[in-house]
């Protein structure tokens, strides 16, 4: 009876179905139903992350009464997330973003090792902006419209081939840095995730969210000692324990060195920590897991992700998002056989939760209050293991079942997850940092000086853009801070030690610093700095060396989102250690692309770098080895004429040969990176300006200071470190009480009496407010094949406003000193022809091994210092045998040269005038007043040719007189 409503029916032949067959694709129905711009599509069929209902009908009954909905997607819909957060991890809102097609291209932007370079192409696929959570989804263009649909990658992938993609940054929070370079993501089709293939270059890094979802068939879990898997057992767990209980998940990680399963504990954030098992066991593994459990929940900072799973009362079943969980997906043993990674799921009784007197009604309320019962019990001495073993014990009152089978006699028990639905999303972390410019205020003697007011101005306007008065920061006196986020007082006022400051967002834009008020018995100084906005950080111009300004610059702080890479020695290392490089630019030029590396003196290739730690010594993030002098030294590099500021590399030979004694390589977990990695840091700026306190000016520095000379030296010998013990000594030969500042090329610190300091090549620290008279003495540690010049102890005694200088040089070789003086012989110049210079070769055969240059202090007039030379260190020895070395002088015209003594006694040359004698009886003086005068020689000159010439006028006088007396006495006779 229902056939006549067939369309081609062949009622004739029912056996004939030819016309009942209809060809036709999904999105051909829909068009010729009026409705393709309703859905999306992926060729002829859905999309692969729509939503669609399918509705049946039983015809019998009506098309109405009894239809049923299927509703289905083909792809579980999942947005794809970025979090943009600040230096501390705090989420920033209206950030903004645009999501381009990347093609491959030469001139792009750098990708890792082997992957090429990517430009942008084509227009915008999407927009981003985020919001109070600093979150925002990858959703399809607004053209389309279905709202908030999740950008499809797959299909893009599939149908257009599309796998990388720039995520440029476009509206940045004011005050802070835009990212140095744009984001290149790359879309893995495996495991539905997104990558960051830059992410040392720009910070960024692709977390992941699980999505989970579980059955009526959840089991307690079975522990396999042999792989450390979680099995199914044969018990059931009860739905009213799974909705009065409370499920946690806790990450593992597999540590390749020890072979064991370790249980994380953190946020990407701040980093990750790890509980270890004690051994392969249902009991250890139980222990480590509820402490890494127990500790993330008590953790209450917003930055910390709770990992726990709902109950949904609508379908009686659990269900949960997992955010930022550490690592990627790809990790996971679920995704990948051969990962180093896994989640583990397990139970808290819901017994626990009476006996502990919490009476919440969810998941999220048990959670939140099991972390108040925890840190009040932290807070009034318990350890987090004490809680553990009470949450352990609490249903069978210390009896605990220990076996698998004993899930009713202890309070927390591993579950077997196999059941589990879970879908992954990429969740990705993008940083952005507050630029800042601190400054210094010091008198001359290094004391630091609060309450000296500055202003920070415009040059294109000469506007005040920021003012602020130093003061105590952090315990550190005459420091004030310009940034665009300060701490308030009470009253809503901005603290005076900072200065509220938006930034210019162009690279180049620039102010002057300048000091406009002094504390009482300090002068001003009137120094205008000029301070640039550079790609990465805020640069002062440290200007002249005699100007009172001195410029630090040093890392600064790593961002936020790389600190799980530094934080734990034991789950990642790649960015615990790492090199800082001084670089410079002349001051007054500044060129955003003009930065070069400071190059030691001597070196033709060497950099001016240190080896920085994270959290040792540490002086924001990172610090100096003990080894290298963190306790003393803050690891800044400072100029005093110019600009200066630090690039930053891993240090990957730190993380994989035990360079410091006082660290473990024991994670496995690191990556190689051999790009700059720069962008990680904050980098800072720190101008050091000198006010002059009249009241205290009887001191004196002292600069010590250490070069290397030799055959054949090394990187590793320019760049090695020689130990120096300092002894300051009052006039009674007490060491002197107190610190003293020192800064430097590559370090500035207090130092005190009896303590060391180390220093290497091209590098001097100096020394500032010694009091006048003090005894200095600095000893040099002898060290093995190395000869120190002009010997291992240098010692004086301080001067008031001088600088003394302690200058050490080690060399491989032995070596000796050609020393000697000059002498004068005419008539103190009578001629008023001597030389302004005159040269010496120093040879050791026929080769000229020196030429040594010595000048006169005015036009022919020599003072005694300018007399006297030495030359540099020289080999003592070739080939076995002592060299022997002398002296030639470089023709003098009028003079003739007379060279005497030797390498042991020093030499002296003579230099006598050649003149011609003159007629007798003529006397060159001309004056009473100049026979006293010509007759002493020139102290200053070392000119004896005076004495010569009275003497040999006197006797030609007398010669003279006799013969007028004997001729006069024949002249009677005859």
């Amino acid at each position: 009876m229902y056939t006549k409503c067939i369309p081609n029916y062949d009622h004739d032949n029912p056996e004939n179905t030819s016309g009942l067959v209809t060809k036709t694709t999904l999105r051909q129905l829909f068009k010729d139903a009026g409705k393709e711009d309703s859905v999306d599509w992926s060729g002829n069929t859905f999309a692969s992350n729509t939503n669609h209902v399918l509705k049946m009908f039983y015809l019998e009954r009506g098309n109405y009464d009894s239809s049923i909905d299927l509703r289905f997607n083909l792809v579980p819909a999942l947005h794809h997330q970025i979090k943009k957060v600040d230096q501390e991890g705090n989420p920033l809102k209206d950030v903004e973003f645009e999501l381009y097609e990347a093609s491959l291209n030469s001139k792009g932007l750098p990708i890792k090792n082997n992957n090429g370079k990517y430009e942008i192409k084509n227009g915008v696929l999407a927009h981003l902006k985020t919001d109070e959570n600093g979150l925002a989804e990858f959703i399809e263009p607004e053209e389309t419209d279905i709202n908030e649909r999740p950008f499809n990658f797959t299909d893009r992938y599939h149908n257009n081939n599309i796998k990388y993609y720039i995520l440029k940054e476009t509206k940045t929070p004011v005050g802070y840095r835009t990212l140095p370079v744009d984001i290149v993501l790359e879309y893995d089709y495996n495991n539905n995730m997104l990558i960051v293939n830059n992410k040392w270059a720009t910070g960024a890094y692709a977390s992941f969210a699980s999505t989970i979802q579980g059955n009526s068939n959840v089991t307690y879990g079975k522990f396999d000692t042999g792989s450390g898997d979680i099995k199914a057992s044969d018990t059931k767990i009860s739905l009213d324990e799974q909705e009065n209980g409370l499920v946690v998940a806790i990450p593992m990680l597999y540590e390749q060195e020890s072979l064991k399963w370790t249980a994380l504990y953190g946020s990407n954030t701040k980093g990750f920590n790890k509980v270890t098992p004690e051994d392969r066991s249902a009991l250890s593994w139980r222990f480590a897991v509820l402490i890494a459990s127990l500790t993330q929940c008590a953790d209450n900072d917003l930055n910390t992700p709770h990992w726990y799973l709902e109950w949904d009362e609508l379908t009686d079943r659990l269900n949960g998002n997992l955010f930022d969980l550490p690592g990627r997906a790809d990790r996971y043993q679920l995704n990948n056989a051969k990962g180093d990674m896994k989640m583990v799921y397990a139970i808290i009784n819901s017994s626990v939760f009476e006996k502990l007197n919490i009476k919440a009604k969810s998941s999220k309320e048990r959670y939140d209050e099991l972390g108040k019962y925890i840190r009040y019990q932290l807070n009034n001495g318990k350890t987090i293991n004490d809680i553990a073993k009470e949450v352990y014990q609490i249903p069978s009152n210390g009896q605990v079942y220990d076996q698998d089978n004993g899930y009713d006699q202890r309070g927390f028990s591993l579950m077997n997850v196999d059941q589990f639905t879970r879908r992954f999303s990429s969740l990705i972390y993008i940083p952005n940092e507050q630029r800042e410019l601190r400054v210094w205020k010091v008198d001359q003697n290094g004391i630091a000086v609060n309450g000296a007011e500055f202003q920070l101005v415009r040059m294109d306007n000469d506007k005040v853009a920021a003012s602020g008065i130093t003061a105590n920061v952090d315990g550190k006196d005459g420091v004030l801070i310009f940034k665009p986020s300060v701490p308030m007082k009470d009253d809503a006022t901005v603290k005076e030690e900072y200065a509220k400051i938006e930034w210019a967002r162009t690279s180049c834009d620039r102010y002057y610093l300048k000091e406009v008020k002094a504390p009482k018995g300090y002068e001003v100084n009137n120094k205008k700095i000029p301070v640039v906005v550079g790609i990465y950080s805020i640069y002062a111009d440290a200007g002249s060396s005699d100007d009172g300004i001195t410029v630090m610059a040093g890392v600064g702080k790593l961002t936020q989102n790389m600190v799980k890479y530094a934080s734990d020695e034991t789950v990642n290392i790649t960015l615990r250690d790492i090199t800082a490089y001084a670089q410079y630019q002349k001051s007054g030029k500044f060129d955003i692309n003009g930065w070069k590396d400071i190059i030691l003196e001597d070196t033709d290739n060497i950099n001016q770098s240190m080896n920085l730690h994270y959290d040792m010594n540490a002086v924001i993030s990172y610090g100096l080895h003990d080894e290298d002098g963190g306790k003393n030294f803050y690891p800044f590099f400072v100029t005093d004429k110019g600009f200066i500021r630090t690039r930053v590399k891993q240090n990957y030979q730190a993380l994989v040969k035990p360079f410091y004694g006082n660290t473990v390589n024991n994670s496995a977990n690191k990556e190689k990176i051999d790009e700059d990695i720069t962008g990680l840091f904050s980098l800072i700026n720190i101008v050091v300006v000198t006010d002059k306190n009249d009241k205290d000016v009887e001191k004196g520095k002292l600069k010590v200071s250490k070069r290397v000379i030799g055959k054949n030296l090394t990187e590793n010998d320019y760049k090695r470190y020689f130990e120096f013990t300092l002894e300051l000594k009052d006039p009674f030969g007490k060491d002197l009480p107190g610190d003293y500042y020192f800064f430097g090329t590559d370090k500035s610190g207090y130092i005190r009496s009896g303590d060391k300091l180390i220093l290497h090549h091209d590098e001097s620290i100096t020394i500032l407010g010694i009091p006048k008279g003090t005894k200095y003495k600095v000893t040099e540690k002898a060290v093995n094949n190395w000869y120190a010049i002009p010997g291992e102890v240098q010692q004086g005694i301080i001067n008031e406003n001088t600088t003394c200088a302690a200058d050490f040089i080690n060399t491989n070789t032995l070596v000796t000193h050609i020393k000697g003086s000059k002498i004068w012989k005419d008539n103190n110049n009578k001629n008023n022809i001597r030389p302004n210079s005159i040269k010496i070769h120093i040879k050791d055969g026929s080769n000229i091994v020196e030429t040594i240059i010595l000048k006169s202090a005015k036009d022919g007039v020599w003072d005694e210092s300018d007399l006297v030379f030495e030359s540099k260190p020289l080999p003592k020895y070739k080939d076995g045998k002592e060299i022997n070395y002398y002296i030639e002088e470089a023709g003098v015209d009028g003079y003739k040269t007379n060279i005497t003594g030797d390498v042991d006694k020093g030499f002296v040359i003579i230099n006598t005038l050649k003149d011609k004698v003159k007629s007798p009886g003529r006397s060159n003086i001309s004056n009473p007043s100049d026979v006293k005068r010509n007759l002493t020689s020139n102290p200053e000159t070392k000119d004896i040719s005076n004495i010569e010439q009275w003497m040999f006028t006197f006797v030609v006088s007398i010669i003279i007189l006799l013969l007028i007396v004997l001729y006069l006495k024949n002249d009677r006779k005859i």
